[in-house]
């Protein structure tokens, strides 16, 4: 004997259904929405703040952008002098070594000759020979100085001045060439008698780099507690701009990331069962056909999903502008299959769960609710394919009326809008 009627079971059955669709889809759109721990407020350079008066509630340092940072630290290192110690008695082997060469080889060479041959590598061992490796990486650098340290002495010494192996047996052959000893040299093959006699000191060198590097200054001025640093309408230009970014890194600084990513994650999943639950309760109370279909709850609940998923995508990505995301598509096939008023309501509770992915939830929601009106008012008779392609014109119309619109309300000129925006909408 079954405790409840068959229809209790299946409305029962009906409501588990309801109730999985409704945290998969909650769950689905908030698991792909981003979660910017770093930023509290969305701006950019040549944009208007879309936010009240914003004033400093705490002190905090001005600092320099990335990019000014990176310039002052080349510029600095450009004049920075590494250090390499010298071997001194590298060149004295090599030198013994080839004396020994001269004196036993099998060709007499004239004393003179040998002298010439002699003077010349210690000449070069004077100057200094760095190993093929250094003296590449050396060249990459900026430093056209360096320091030789040959044993409590440091003397300077221009980069032009030093040789690789390959360059200093290329400096004796053309040095030997006009002498007496040019007929004995292909014989001796001076290579052997080529050896790096410096080498980069690391230690030093790096702790003198570190030092300049820290000397820097990274701040640019400071900023009082309580003073006004932008009000709402004004153009973000690059001095508050930074000003606005030194502000969130200091909260960062002062807050625990963790709890952040946390309370941004709880806030974003209530936010979205709360559209999700808006637009269960629409399909329960004003639309139960759909509600009982299987396939219409699928349909809608699966566009509820799509488009926010996408957003979420792009917006973590930066492929492109969420302009060019055809939202409209929604409220066609909506409007197609089942009505107006659901196609109506299903678009702005897609809309508004897709705002909590972008920068400019406002801009984003007027624009793009814009859009969907039009849609469901030119296609309120569907009678030919040819609608379509109207619909698509005026869309864009109407896209560039509603951007141009709120630009103008803000008070910028025709001429200080992003014309790049345009595009996205066609």
């Amino acid at each position: 004997m079954r405790l409840l009627p068959t229809f209790n079971n299946k409305a029962r059955r009906d409501l588990v259904n309801h109730i999985l669709l409704f945290l998969i889809t909650v769950s689905v759109i908030v698991w792909f929405l981003p979660r910017n721990t770093s930023k509290h407020f969305n701006y950019e350079i040549g944009k208007p703040w879309i936010y009240g008066s914003f004033i400093a509630n705490f002190d905090f340092p001005i600092l320099k952008s990335d990019e000014r940072i990176k310039a002052e630290r080349d510029s600095v290192l450009k004049s920075f002098k590494p250090y390499y110690i010298q071997n001194d008695e590298v060149g004295k082997k090599q030198v013994g070594l080839l004396k020994e060469k001269l004196k036993s080889g099998d060709q007499q060479v004239p004393a003179a000759a040998q002298q010439q041959i002699v003077r010349a590598l210690e000449a070069i061992y004077s100057e200094g020979i760095l190993s093929a490796g250094d003296f590449k990486t050396l060249v990459k650098d900026t430093a056209s100085v360096i320091r030789k340290v040959s044993g409590k002495n440091a003397f300077e010494t221009s980069v032009n001045k030093l040789y690789s192996p390959k360059l200093a047996y290329e400096k004796l052959a053309a040095q030997l060439s006009a002498t007496s000893a040019a007929p004995y040299i292909p014989s001796i093959n001076l290579n052997e008698y080529l050896e790096a006699n410096l080498k980069y000191d690391s230690e030093h060198s790096e702790k003198e780099k570190n030092d300049i590097i820290k000397g820097l200054s990274v701040g640019n001025g400071h900023i009082q507690a309580g003073q006004r640093i932008i009000d709402q309408g004004e153009i973000v230009d690059e001095h508050k701009f930074q000003v606005l970014t030194s502000f969130e890194r200091e909260l960062e600084k002062r807050t625990d990331t963790s709890k952040k990513i946390t309370n941004t994650l709880i806030g974003q999943t209530i936010f979205v069962a709360i559209m999700v639950f808006l637009f269960s309760m629409f399909l329960f109370l004003f639309r139960h056909q759909y509600y009982k279909k299987q396939r219409n709850v699928l349909l809608l609940y699966s566009l509820l999903i799509i488009f926010p998923v996408i957003v979420s995508v792009i917006m973590k990505n930066t492929f492109f502008s969420v302009y060019i995301v055809p939202f409209a598509i929604a409220a066609i096939f909506v409007r197609v299959f089942m009505d107006s008023f659901t196609a109506l309501v299903t678009y702005v509770l897609m809309i508004l769960v897709c705002s909590i992915a972008v920068k400019y939830q406002f801009e984003f929601i007027v624009i793009q609710l814009t859009a969907g009106f039009i849609t469901i008012y030119f296609l309120r008779e569907l009678s030919s394919r040819s609608q379509v392609l109207a619909l698509a014109l005026v869309i864009t119309l109407g896209y560039f009326a509603i951007y141009s619109s709120l630009h103008l309300v803000l008070g910028n000129g025709l001429q200080e809008l992003d014309s790049r925006i345009y595009f996205h909408f066609l």
